[in-house]
């Protein structure tokens, strides 16, 4: 994992230097800044509830910084009587002037501090005060362990690839008779400043890095505790819900095995009862799978003509086969289509002359129609029980073989010739 950061690194680094993408970049974090209140987006000192100190000899002026201006609160002059009560005096002026803050600076007159203009390469922006440090004799006529300065960036110019900047240089002791006076009398000063007359300049602090304030932690004794408190919120709100969900489950898991139990029930008897309506119907499907020879015969009956007598019938499986002699050949074939339990009949052989002179002898073949059978289904809610005793519907030609003959006609097949009785199978 490492080498494939460290692989990553150096271009990203190189892309960083890069004017444009730097140049972007500060305009996207300074767009963003603007979103921010203006004591956060403030990168200077705050300077609210502060106090000014200005040494002017032989006394000390101490005044109030309200919106960028000095107002001054009253001076310290010397006493005879010694330091004590000159501190004790402007120790109450600064309380006066910098109330809950306690924060103090120290005013340097413009006269004393000597501000330049400058202008440098872009580049040079990344480590720009040891760039000034270094070239601090070539600019000012002091070296850069003479002297305390600060800078502010007037202007970026990207197409042309240079930094507007001014910079503001003192002599140390200029800064450091003040501070250890105020260190005497116990005060420490949290900035070096600029005024002319009574307007200060806010854009340079000419103390030492090293020895300004550092910044409260982000994270002190208060914040860490709201901090540790918006933890245990969130992880409250994000354990919420599982907690919510895990009794959920713990109350319908007997109620989801209890309809699991049911439902396994009422498939165990949807098995049974589809076993049970097979059985039957595959009884039911043996015994109507082969038509009644009494509803074919029947049916013969009631459609062949008085003229017409059969002395052969053969029946193989849903085929059935007859011959016979009739005196009315033309209307055989439309008086078997009239059938409701055959179809598809022709005449097998060619027509001959039968014994009689007015007779012919005939060869017909006819499918039977597959009756409809009372299966039952196991989900039907009519269906009939296995052990009822309903039993196979009848076909139709059987319910008309038990009816009584139309009155008026009688159906009377011819005998044929006693010499040809023999040939006759049924």
């Amino acid at each position: 994992m490492q080498i494939k950061f460290d692989a990553y690194r150096q271009p990203l680094i190189h892309l960083a230097k890069n004017p444009m993408v730097a140049g972007f970049l500060r305009w996207w974090l300074t767009e963003l800044r603007m979103l921010l209140p203006a004591q956060w987006r403030s990168s200077s000192l705050d300077l609210t509830d502060t106090a000014g100190v200005r040494l002017a000899m032989p006394g000390v002026i101490v005044s109030r910084i309200e919106k960028g201006r000095l107002v001054s609160v009253g001076e310290v002059s010397p006493v005879p009587s010694g330091a004590a009560e000159q501190k004790s005096e402007l120790r109450t002026l600064l309380d006066k002037a910098r109330g809950k803050s306690g924060k103090t600076v120290v005013i340097l007159p413009t006269s004393s501090v000597l501000l330049k203009k400058m202008r440098l390469p872009l580049a040079a922006e990344e480590g720009l005060e040891n760039i000034l440090a270094f070239e601090m004799d070539r600019h000012t006529p002091f070296k850069a362990d003479e002297v305390f300065f600060d800078y502010r960036i007037v202007h970026r110019d990207m197409q042309k690839n240079r930094l507007d900047l001014e910079i503001a240089v003192v002599p140390r002791e200029v800064v450091e008779r003040p501070v250890a006076q105020l260190g005497g009398w116990g005060i420490t000063p949290v900035a070096v400043m600029i005024a002319e007359q009574d307007v200060l300049n806010e854009y340079f602090n000419l103390l030492p890095r090293a020895r300004r304030p550092q910044p409260a932690p982000l994270l002190g004794r208060y914040n860490r505790a709201l901090l540790a408190l918006v933890l245990m919120l969130a992880v409250g709100a994000m354990l919420l819900p599982i907690i919510i969900k895990r009794e959920a489950v713990l109350h319908l898991t007997p109620i989801v095995e209890r309809a699991k139990l049911a439902a396994e029930a009422t498939d165990d008897l949807h098995r049974k009862l589809d076993a049970l309506a097979g059985q039957y119907n595959f009884l039911l499907e043996k015994k109507q799978a082969s038509p009644v020879l009494v509803v074919v015969f029947d049916e013969l009956t009631r459609i062949l003509p008085d003229d017409t007598w059969v002395q052969q019938l053969d029946l193989k499986g849903k085929e059935l086969q007859f011959m016979g002699e009739t005196g009315s050949s033309s209307k055989l074939i439309g008086l078997m289509e009239q059938s409701k339990i055959l179809h598809d009949t022709n005449f097998r052989s060619p027509l001959t002359k039968g014994q009689n002179p007015s007779s012919e002898h005939f060869h017909l073949g006819a499918e039977i129609k597959p009756s409809e059978m009372n299966v039952i289904s196991a989900g039907s809610q009519k269906a009939a029980a296995p052990g009822s005793e309903s039993g196979p519907p009848a076909s139709p030609g059987a319910g008309k073989a038990q009816q009584p003959q139309d009155e008026g006609k009688t159906r009377q097949n011819v005998e044929p010739p006693a010499s040809h009785s023999s040939q006759e199978n049924g």
